[in-house]
């Protein structure tokens, strides 16, 4: 017979539940998640996503990306994953932010970019990954802004 167990008070509650993606997608699952520090700031993803969307069509299913060069610089990189009878612009859309959520992000052309697993480079300058969310909206894609 096992012995009863005293659990914690703290069993019951929940943890917090992770902040809702900006257009409402939930995670895939495909491409693994990834965390890492330094952790990006709040606005980040909310901005980024906001500038991709307003450039062109989207996606159902993309992956989002975060890296960081550990002085205040963040590389975001969308990566699309188009369904038949999607239509796309690019497969891949990437953008330099600087620490200033004001600041204008600088756009970076894919050709200019070297991905790694864990890393990207651009213009001299090492990005580590610090986020990766690979996603899908559960609706159809969010219309453009006009």
């Amino acid at each position: 017979m096992l012995p009863y167990l005293h659990l914690p008070a703290q069993v019951g509650c929940r943890t917090p539940a992770a902040a809702p993606e900006p257009d409402g997608s939930r995670t895939l699952g495909i491409v693994p998640p990834y965390q890492a520090e330094p952790a990006p700031p709040d606005w980040l993803r909310g901005t980024s996503h906001a500038l991709v969307t307003s450039g062109g069509p989207n996606t159902k299913h993309y992956v989002y990306e975060a890296y960081s060069d550990r002085n205040g610089s963040w590389l975001v990189r969308y990566l699309r994953f188009p369904a038949d009878g999607e239509e796309l612009a690019e497969t891949q859309v990437v953008f330099v932010f600087s620490s200033d959520p004001l600041a204008k992000p600088c756009p970076v052309q894919p050709a200019e970019l070297q991905v790694r697993p864990r890393n990207a480079r651009w213009r001299e300058t090492d990005f580590v990954l610090v986020d990766r969310r690979d996603l899908i909206l559960t609706r159809g894609p969010s219309p453009r802004s006009r």
